[in-house]
């Protein structure tokens, strides 16, 4: 089992909010190339509001994330952490959990996320993998479903 010190822990939160305040920053300048840029060559992304994992490179060598942000960009989003959650996953990783709120066309949807930052060389720190999907916000009861 591997033991984080509260040294290491701080450094992580430090690096995690530096990734996530460089991402809305970029998100909310409509750059997405830029954008892309924060994750790495072999990453995986699976948006709040698509229903496909999208990669830096398929097979064909498309970036797959560049062309989700392209589409998501159009929205004219705007984001702010509500909660977040930052745990060190040893000297090189880092996983961030949380909720997120957007703006999209003037409405606000509430947004869970995971994101994993890699470390990279000259210690920049990119993103690995990201997860978010649009929080639901009941349980129907009745019909025993998700509404």
């Amino acid at each position: 089992m591997m033991t984080i010190n509260k040294e290491q822990k701080n450094t992580a939160e430090l690096e995690a909010k530096v990734c996530i305040e460089r991402w809305i920053n970029i998100l909310e300048s409509r750059d997405a190339n830029k954008l892309a840029d924060c994750y790495t060559n072999d990453a995986s992304l699976s948006g709040t509001f698509s229903g496909k994992l999208h990669r830096s490179k398929n097979e064909k060598g498309e970036n797959e994330i560049l062309e989700y942000f392209k589409y998501f960009l159009k929205t004219g989003p705007k984001a702010k952490i509500t909660e977040q959650i930052i745990e060190p996953l040893g000297a090189n990783f880092i996983l961030h959990t949380g909720i997120y709120e957007f703006k999209i066309d003037g409405d606000y949807k509430k947004a869970k996320f995971t994101f994993i930052y890699s470390k990279m060389a000259q210690n920049i720190w990119k993103i690995k993998h990201h997860n978010s999907g649009v929080l639901i916000d009941h349980f129907d009861k009745q019909s025993k479903t998700i509404s």
